[in-house]
């Protein structure tokens, strides 16, 4: 446990001590899956004056020190200001639509027209594929703009938030690190 660091959880549930818990109020409107997609992408709102934020989804753990962690980001690409895992198994939006699709974890029509909008901007096939369970953001607009591209694209399209990320970074133009060492492990 880093003391320079606020460790925030948004749960329902109880964490352990140096956790603390928040309850964000606004997103009783969506739906429970848009409602968790809001929290993380559009985690500016929650915490707007930090420098930096690391999102780590309920189902995985950080396995390092956060501290340590932004130093090896900034030294190994200093410039970005967003830094995400490439997917384990895919490099390809169309790919993960199809396998969504396949094990039903959205509806064939929502998606749809959110693929045939992404070929039409010339989204290439193979053109990356991120992982929206971590994210390393620097605080400030242009992280912003691509947490409301992003969030544009996930409330209006899939909820499955990987098939709208590799558009939102193209359309935001954030520079981002695409890393493909873990620093953390499924809790």
């Amino acid at each position: 446990v880093n003391p320079d660091v606020r460790y925030v959880a948004i749960t329902d549930g109880a964490v352990p001590a140096p956790w603390e818990i928040i309850r964000p109020s606004g997103v009783e409107r969506l739906s429970r899956k848009h409602a968790s997609r809001h929290l993380k992408i559009m985690g500016h709102e929650l915490f707007p004056n930090a420098d930096w934020t690391i999102y780590v989804d309920g189902q995985l753990q950080l396995a390092v020190d956060p501290v340590s962690l932004l130093a090896e980001c900034e030294a190994w690409g200093g410039d970005s200001d967003l830094y995400i895992y490439r997917h384990h198994d895919r490099d390809c939006i169309y790919a993960e639509a199809r396998d969504v699709d396949r094990v039903r974890k959205d509806t064939e029509g929502r998606m749809a027209s959110q693929i045939a909008r992404y070929r039409a901007a010339g989204i290439p096939e193979r053109g990356g594929l991120y992982l929206g369970g971590f994210l390393i953001r620097r605080g400030g607009d242009v992280c912003h703009a691509f947490d409301a591209t992003w969030w544009r694209e996930g409330a209006s399209g899939s909820h499955r938030d990987q098939i709208s990320l590799t558009f939102a970074l193209r359309e935001s133009g954030v520079r981002f690190g695409a890393l493909t060492a873990g620093w953390w492990h499924n809790a």
